[in-house]
């Protein structure tokens, strides 16, 4: 395949594509359904006619010509349901009646048949001399290409119709659509119809992968419903452009000088060229600004203004005459107004709003609710029609939520631009920064007013955080005393390896032995400096584990081999307390996926266990089995827990039997299962035993 067979594959996959996540978003609403029903005619035509080509191309005529007649059938298919989205998005505001739509909608699954497979718009190929010349049309071809013309005309007057007619965000939206349309008709009559005349043929089979310049914009257009400063955006691609033009042309400039002129290696050259051209890049990055737009740029300074004097006062007229300077005056909004919430109405000599559904509404509402955006957000129940109407009433366009502590304590209302245009993303977010500070200066300014229910608030957010402070004492007190536990165990435990490994060196160093005796001594000796590096190693683990810095890789392993490997060397040991320990596997092999050196260390944790814990001649097990595609291990023995324990049971130093071990095993244990994305758990329902399943990934 060469880059012309990719490119149709590709972007035939990346239109279908888009129209699939659209119908998944929204499949309940019209234009939904006929974006996907439009592109994935469009996606059709492209690889129908890609076959076509293909096969004609080879003189492989009966199945070029079957593509071919499907091509003239998709091609109908994407371009009428093209018609039919832009008519019913965003929504129609141009008045077709039904039965003239239901007419469209017949004729053209006629068209796409007759089309498709029949000969009378496609007839058969011209050929002379085993080449192909030409289609030989049939006698509806003339109808096929009057219905294209007819679904170009009536998309172009209905994309003029719309623009003209719709306002705000919506004329925004259906824009976008509409200029990513006229690029695409644009390009597929110059190189199609007017290039041809002047004998010149270029991207004709190429066309179809024009849709892309209607497909992505439209995709966009459903998505969002706030849009950034296109003007800003332009403005700043041609200096990124800029910028990665004189990184690149430094990068390759640098070598083909330094060869011509300073005959230096062409390896140190490259070094050289990537370092001068990412200085230059830094550089010209510094000198070069973020450019901005006029009336960006005075929103922003306004806001920031807004910010530097909002500390400044001190009582709700100085605040609201700052708000209305800054938005009414300086920005030209027609509206700016600062609402205190109550309970019921009160003459307080401020904008008082009653709590209604609406605020209920707004609580839930994290930065601010634009009206223009409200027809095309998601919202639980009515919310939609209560922001809508209100919003309405109160001839905002925007409003902002302000909270004291997830209380609403208030909301910003602004009206509309008094130029009429829509509010756009830039600006919306320098609005959100005032947010904070505008909610810690209005409730100080209300607690300063000695308002009832401020007082109230306030007291309620006090006894809330000190709850929470009390909260985060006793956690800390806890953590200190369970650092008190861990330093008395830990110098008990050291202290014991210790001082025998002392008392068998000084034994050693003072008295003549004989052989024998002198190898028991250091054999005790060798036990206890063990038993000093497994506690060491066992901190050591827990320090890792608690600060994150424990990776663990996974790969494929048989699971009865591993475990079975892991009981025969547990077998010896277990012995010396005449204690069983059995293996049970499934007769169908288990994969999992391990870090085998480190889940190793969860099972002889469990085992050791089992071994300290399990009376002389009692009976120990391990069970694999697969569970819900899942793979389980369980390792159980015959001793039990206290029922005071098992609720502490994998918690740090919460051991049975101090003299057994700091009470490490366990909670090392819980750490690296969930490292494998995996779990462990007390089986609480074995009464008469001890018994704890893991639980992790079966390995595909």
């Amino acid at each position: 395949m060469d880059f012309f067979d990719l490119s149709y594959f590709f972007f035939a996959l990346l239109v279908f594509i888009m129209g699939f996540l659209v119908f998944l978003r929204d499949s309940k609403k019209k234009h939904a359904l006929l974006f996907f029903t439009e592109t994935t005619g469009l996606a059709a035509w492209m690889i129908t006619l890609y076959l076509g080509f293909y096969y004609v191309d080879r003189s492989v005529w009966e199945p070029g010509l079957i593509w071919m007649r499907l091509a003239y059938g998709t091609s109908i298919w994407g371009m009428s349901a093209m018609t039919a989205f832009i008519y019913a998005f965003p929504r129609a505001t141009v008045h077709v009646p039904k039965f003239l739509r239901q007419l469209f909608a017949a004729f053209t699954v006629g068209l796409i048949i007759v089309s498709s497979f029949t000969p009378l718009v496609n007839d058969y190929f011209l050929i002379v001399e085993n080449e192909y010349i030409q289609d030989t049309l049939g006698s509806l071809f003339i109808v096929y290409v009057l219905f294209l013309v007819f679904n170009l005309l009536a998309s172009l007057v209905l994309s003029i119709m719309k623009l003209r007619r719709a306002e705000g965000i919506e004329k925004e939206k259906i824009a976008f659509v509409s200029y990513g349309y006229f690029a695409f008709v644009t390009g597929a009559v110059l190189t199609n119809v007017v290039l041809p005349v002047f004998d010149i043929v270029i991207l004709q089979r190429e066309v179809p992968i024009l849709i892309v310049l209607f497909i992505i914009p439209s995709y966009y257009a459903i998505h969002k419903y706030r849009f950034f400063n296109l003007h800003n955006a332009s403005l700043n691609l041609i200096r990124k452009i800029l910028l990665y033009a004189a990184f690149f042309s430094t990068l390759i400039a640098t070598p083909i000088v330094a060869d011509r002129f300073l005959e230096i290696n062409l390896a140190i050259a490259w070094v050289l060229g990537a370092l001068l051209a990412l200085f230059v890049f830094r550089l010209l990055e510094r000198e070069i600004p973020v450019v901005t737009s006029e009336s960006q740029k005075k929103f922003r300074v306004s806001l920031t203004n807004l910010q530097s004097k909002i500390y400044t006062t001190n009582t709700f007229d100085k605040l609201s005459r700052l708000i209305q300077t800054t938005f009414a005056v300086n920005l030209n909004i027609t509206e700016a107004r600062l609402y205190v919430l109550r309970d019921k109405k009160q003459e307080l000599g401020i904008p008082v709003y009653v709590k209604d559904n609406f605020t209920k509404a707004l609580k839930k509402q994290k930065d601010v609710i634009v009206a223009e955006e409200l027809p095309f957000q998601k919202f639980k129940g009515g919310t939609k029609k209560i922001l809508t109407s209100k919003l309405k009433e109160l001839e905002a366009s925007i409003v902002m939520p302000l909270f004291a502590d997830k209380n609403l304590i208030g909301f910003l209302a602004l009206g509309s631009k008094a130029s009429g245009k829509v509010y756009k993303n830039e600006e919306i977010e320098e609005i959100i920064k005032i947010k904070n500070n505008l909610e810690v200066i209005l409730m100080n300014i209300l607690l300063n007013m000695n308002l009832q229910e401020e007082n109230d608030l306030m007291k309620s957010i006090v006894n809330e955080k000190t709850k929470v402070l009390q909260k985060k004492i006793a956690e800390i007190k806890a953590l200190f005393d369970k650092q008190a536990e861990f330093i008395a165990a830990s110098a008990h435990e050291f202290k014991t390896p210790l001082t025998v490994a002392i008392l068998q060196m000084e034994e050693l160093m003072s008295h003549k032995t004989e052989t024998k005796d002198l190898s028991k001594k250091l054999k005790r000796l060798d036990t206890s400096l063990d038993n000093l590096k497994n506690l060491t190693q066992e901190l050591f683990d827990v320090q890792q584990l608690d600060l994150n810095q424990t990776e663990v890789t996974p790969e494929k392993t048989d699971m009865g081999v591993y475990l079975k490997r892991i009981r025969t060397e547990f077998a010896p040991l277990m012995k010396q307390k005449n204690i069983q320990i059995r293996f049970h596997t499934p007769k169908k092999k288990v994969y999992g996926l391990i870090d085998k050196q480190r889940f190793r260390q969860v099972l002889v944790n469990l085992l050791g266990n089992a071994y300290k814990f399990t009376p002389e001649k009692g009976k120990a097990a391990i069970h694999l089995k697969e569970v819900k595609g899942k793979v389980q291990i369980e390792v159980c023995n015959s001793a039990t827990i206290p029922e005071a324990d098992k609720k502490h049971i994998f918690e740090k130093f919460k051991t049975k039997d101090a003299k057994k071990g700091m009470g490490l095993g366990l909670y090392i244990s819980k750490k690296i299962v969930e490292l494998h994305k995996g779990k462990i758990w007390l089986d609480e329902k074995a009464k008469d035993r001890t018994s704890f399943i893991i639980e992790i990934k079966k390995a595909p």
